[in-house]
């Protein structure tokens, strides 16, 4: 959709998993897409054996569910209404703030 900018694969380790790293990571995502005009983020969870411990990973960070596939892939959107905060005890680089601007 031309209104909304689709997460392609979103990668984590399991070492970091619920340690906030992924709100950090959706935060930066987020962030990024507001600020190049975008109304909303698109996700896809496709089921395998190695990723069943995020099948709930969207449905987690307050995407709204479109759509579950009989093969059990799940089709989610979030509004990009609000900013999202990064957690409080991380902050991201200004680097990495600086990358993010000239993609923008």
């Amino acid at each position: 959709e031309s209104d909304a900018l689709s997460i392609g694969v979103w990668l984590i380790s399991c070492r970091v998993l619920g340690r906030q790293v992924e709100d950090a990571m959706l935060a930066a995502v987020w962030s990024f897409a507001r600020a190049s005009g975008y109304k909303a983020l698109l996700g896809t969870y496709i089921p395998t054996a190695k990723n069943q411990q995020v099948v709930n990973l969207y449905d987690r960070m307050g995407f709204a569910t479109i759509e579950v596939a009989a093969d059990g892939k799940r089709f989610y959107r979030a509004e990009l209404t609000a900013g999202r905060p990064f957690p409080p005890f991380m902050e991201i680089s200004d680097s990495i703030r600086a990358a993010l601007a000239q993609r923008s």
